[in-house]
């Protein structure tokens, strides 16, 4: 087993794609990806979340693995606490891949219509076998 990382913890863009990882020596990867994010108010952060691969670093990508997060914060008053304490949407998730090409990466797009100036701060980390 060794350690894999497809996206280092920290801010991210609104949308995007993490760089491409060589993980032509694994068989599986087991991953486990965090989240937080500002939900500020409606509407209510939606966050598409995908991890792909490809026999080279440039591509083409193809989608190995798709999921949908929303989240409804809680209220408070007339403030919303951050988004990791939402109802919905997950501060962690797990994956579990086999049958995958040489190259992975992640790629998320934010789905809600609001400013890109709200905080998501995630990160896509865990073993190859």
């Amino acid at each position: 087993m060794a350690a894999v990382t497809l996206l280092t913890s920290g801010a991210q863009d609104k949308s995007g794609a993490g760089a491409a990882v060589d993980v032509s020596s694994y068989g599986a990867l087991r991953l486990d990806a965090t989240f937080t994010y500002d939900a500020g108010g409606p509407p209510w952060a939606q966050l598409r979340f995908l991890i792909e691969d490809a026999p080279t670093a440039d591509g083409p990508w193809r989608i190995i693995e798709e999921r949908r997060y929303c989240g409804r914060a809680e209220v408070s008053g007339f403030s919303a606490n951050p988004f990791h304490v939402t109802k919905g949407f997950p501060n962690r998730d797990h994956f579990v891949l086999a049958g995958f090409d040489n190259f992975a990466r992640v790629r998320w797009e934010n789905l809600t219509d609001r400013d890109a100036d709200k905080s998501l701060v995630m990160g896509v980390a865990g073993t190859g076998v």
